[in-house]
């Protein structure tokens, strides 16, 4: 089954990519704006340490605090996983 999490983390995934591919200047400020804003949402429990650096618009910053989430996100789905195979006893 796919969830919404599954299309999400796929979403990113393929953003982190794309970073790495396309010139800073093709990235327009509308667009890092709402990547700013996934990324400091409140729902993160791993804080944003690149936040306070002062670099927040360089493409690589960007890109690596896109990653974290990123990492964050499989983390919590693969923790999901887990516990949905512990509660119906298919995990030893």
């Amino acid at each position: 089954m796919i969830t919404g999490d599954d299309i999400l983390i796929e979403y990113v995934q393929r953003l982190v990519k794309q970073l790495a591919t396309v010139a800073p200047d093709q990235v327009h400020a509308s667009q890092v704006e709402k990547m700013e804003k996934f990324i400091s949402h409140y729902v993160w429990h791993s804080p944003d340490v690149t936040e306070s650096s002062g670099s927040a618009g360089n493409q690589d910053v960007l890109q690596m605090r896109l990653s974290n989430r990123l990492g964050e996100m499989t983390d919590r789905r693969r923790r999901l996983i887990k516990y949905m195979f512990k509660k119906d006893d298919k995990l030893d």
